[in-house]
C-alpha cells in the first residue's frame, strides 16, 4: 500500500517508487529507458554533484529530455532550486532572467548552443554544462556524474521557479514550494 504521508516531496516521490517497483520502467525517452532504481540513483547523483558544488539555483534550457526529471528532482533532493527557462525567448531575454535570478548551473540541450554562446559571454561566471550532444566545447551532464548517495527531505521552501515573458501579458514569474508539490 502506498503511504501519502512517505510522499509529501518530490525527491520522497523517487525514492518511494524505486522501493515500490525498482524495475519498472519510469521514463522512456528517445529509445533509452530508465527504470525507477536507476531514475532514484541518477537523482542521487544529481543531488550529490549540487551538494559538492554547493549550487542551489539551477537553471535548464532546452526542449523534452528525460535526463531534466532527474536534474529537476536532484535539485530539489539537494534543497536547492530548479528553473526551467523558456526556449522560444531570444537570448538577450533569457540573459535579462538570468541575471534577476542567477543560478549557479545552466544546463542546455544541443540545439541551443549558439544561444549559450551569447549567455556565456554576457555571464562568464555561470557554470554551464550540455545535456547531450556537445562538441567539445562544454562539459556534459554525464561528464559530471558523482556516484555517492545524498538524503534530503522535508523542504517547505522554493523548489522550482517559472518565469513568463509577457508576450502575451505582463512579465510574471511563478514559484512553487515543496509543499504545493
Amino acid at each position: 500500500m502506498i503511504d501519502p504521508e512517505a510522499m509529501s516531496t518530490m525527491s520522497a516521490v523517487s525514492r518511494s517508487a524505486a522501493q515500490r517497483a525498482p524495475d519498472k520502467v519510469c521514463n522512456r525517452f528517445e529509445g533509452r529507458e530508465t527504470t525507477f532504481k536507476e531514475f532514484d540513483r541518477r537523482v542521487d547523483q544529481v543531488a550529490h554533484a549540487l551538494d559538492a558544488s554547493s549550487a542551489k539555483v539551477v537553471a535548464y534550457l532546452g526542449k523534452n529530455c528525460d535526463h531534466v526529471f532527474e536534474i529537476f528532482v536532484g535539485t530539489t533532493r539537494a534543497g536547492g532550486m530548479f528553473a526551467p527557462l523558456n526556449w522560444r525567448l531570444a537570448p538577450a531575454e533569457i540573459i535579462d532572467i538570468l541575471r534577476k535570478y542567477p543560478p549557479e548551473i545552466l544546463f542546455f540541450g544541443p540545439e541551443f548552443s549558439k544561444a549559450v554562446e551569447e549567455i556565456a559571454k554576457a555571464l562568464p561566471d555561470l557554470e554551464i554544462l550540455a545535456m547531450e550532444g556537445s562538441d567539445g566545447s562544454w562539459t556534459t551532464y554525464e561528464g559530471t556524474a558523482k556516484l555517492l548517495r545524498v538524503d534530503c527531505e522535508g523542504w517547505a521552501k522554493a523548489i522550482s521557479c517559472r518565469h513568463f515573458s509577457g508576450i502575451v501579458g505582463p512579465e510574471a514569474e511563478c514559484i512553487v514550494t515543496g509543499v504545493t508539490v
